[in-house]
Order: C-alpha cells, then structure tokens, then sequence
C-alpha cells in the first residue's frame, strides 16, 4: 500500500521534474506519441512505449504518469465502423485503467471534436460537449470513463483536448500536409471549405502543453490550442508564398459533409492553470514543415 502513496506524492509536485520518473505511452507510434516520446526521453524520462493493440493490455505496471493516445483516429474509418471506434477507444480505455498498477497521474489525450459545432467562440473547457460524428463520440465516451474511473480509484488525472495539431511526419490526409503536397506541385488546386476556421496548433507547442498537463494539470480538463482562428483558405495562401510558385486557388465554401465550420480555443485554463501557451504561429509552423 506504501508504494501508490510514494508514486502518487512525487507526482503531484509542482514544477515536478520528468528525469528518471517511469513514463508509460499508449499510441507511441502516432503523429503526436512519436514526438512526444521523443521530447520525454530527452527530458530524461523512463519511457516505455505501448504500440499494440489497446484491448490487449494486461498487467500494465507502476508508472509515475501514463500518456494515453492509443485510439483509431481516422475519421472515415470511425464513420463506417463505430462499433470497432467503441471498442477501442472506449473499452480499450477501460482494459488500459483496469491493468495498470499504480498511477501518479493519467493523462488522457482527447479532442478539440467532442464540442461538435460551437455556440461560441472562443471554446472554453464549459462549452457543451455535443459531438457530431462516432470518432470524436468515443473520445468523448472515453472521457467521462477515464474520469469516473480515476476518481472511484483516487487516481489524479488530467484530460488534455488538443485542437487542430500540424508538423512535421503528419499523415497527408491532413489538410496543412494535403495542401502542401497539391500546391508544391499543381498548378491549378481547389480548397474545400475554405471559409472554414480551425485553431491550428504545432506539433513542438502540443508536446510542451502535453508535458504541462502531465505536471501541473489536476482532475480537470484543458485545451490544447493557440486561442487563435485561421481559414482554410489563409492556411493554403501561406503555403503557395513559401512555394513562390503560380498556383490557382479554386475556393469552395460549401461542403456536402457535416462538418465544423468555426474552431477557436479559450486557452485562458491552460495558461492561468499550466503556465502554457502556445509560441508558434500559423505562419512558423508552415514554414518550418517546409523548410
């Protein structure tokens, strides 16, 4: 009994460092693990990376924090398989929280999805949650599981909602790599849903907020953003300048898809309660994926 309570008060620290801490991460072969186990070794971290299937998990262990990313992400596959989504996102989730040994801190990776169609912007961490497609559902299913579970088992936890995260090794379905790739190379490139506004966040600055949750963050939850708004059709402007290249810009501004049409985070939390924010602009982040 003596070991939980030990895990559990280093942990809770503040300003705790990473160094030689027993760091488990769920996911580590994904776009946002892959860096952020990355930056953890670095840090100094024991890292130990969990790449199976989530639903597989058993006797997981003592870890001083648990980064939990291991999800499907892909939003077509969602839409057409929900029961799969379910299984892992939710009751993977579930196999991950009943197989872990001690836990100073449980860090669930969420997303900025489970807010659907806002009512206001900037979002804040109160805005209704009301999801509009299966993925961002069982991120949202997940959620109240992770919490429910962690306060039933004294377990602290922190949920982190990343907003739209970009960089460097990102799938090419993604909309700031897709554009990169048609304006590099076309002459003539149409921009769906370019009046559509996302808050785009660098991978380097979601690693940082992630490890700031991981420290500092408290049985509560955080967005992850710049607390700032670009268009579709801006993101696709900046890329043609940094190509210096003639490339037509075939804007359309309807979409038969449902989809998000404004995202704007209210970043205040995390900055009052993290001491995060995000440092690198739109216009950085492009060039440096570029660069």
């Amino acid at each position: 009994m003596n070991k939980p309570r030990e895990i559990l008060r280093a942990t809770t620290l503040p300003n705790m460092s990473l160094r030689n801490k027993r760091v488990l991460l769920t996911g580590a072969n994904g776009f946002v693990g892959a860096h952020l186990t990355a930056a953890l070794k670095k840090l100094g971290a024991n890292v130990e990376e969990f790449t199976g299937d989530i639903r597989a998990a058993q006797n997981v262990g003592d870890f001083d924090v648990v980064f939990h990313l291991a999800a499907i992400t892909d939003l077509k596959r969602a839409s057409e398989n929900p029961r799969e989504v379910f299984e892992v996102n939710v009751s993977g989730t579930l196999r991950l929280l009943e197989n872990l040994g001690s836990c100073g801190r449980f860090v669930y990776v969420s997303t900025l999805g489970v807010y659907g169609e806002p009512k206001y912007v900037p979002i804040d961490e109160d805005h209704p949650a009301r999801p509009i497609e299966p993925y961002a559902a069982s991120k949202l299913a997940a959620e109240a599981l992770v919490e429910g579970f962690c306060m039933s088992r004294n377990i602290p936890f922190a949920i982190a909602r990343l907003f739209n995260v970009y960089g460097r090794g990102q799938r090419p379905d993604f909309v700031i790599p897709r554009l990169i790739v048609e304006i590099s190379a076309k002459e003539e490139v149409t921009i769906r849903n370019s009046k559509s506004t996302r808050d785009f966040v660098y991978i380097d600055d979601v690693v940082e907020g992630l490890i700031a949750v991981a420290l500092r963050g408290k049985d509560d939850i955080y967005n992850i953003g710049t607390g700032k708004e670009t268009s579709v059709k801006k993101v696709a402007e900046i890329i043609r300048g940094f190509t210096k290249r003639k490339v037509s810009l075939i804007l359309q501004n309807e979409s038969k898809d449902r989809g998000v049409k404004r995202s704007r985070a209210d970043v205040r939390k995390a900055k009052k309660k993290l001491g995060w924010k995000a440092k690198v602009s739109v216009q950085k982040g492009i060039e440096k994926m570029m660069s």
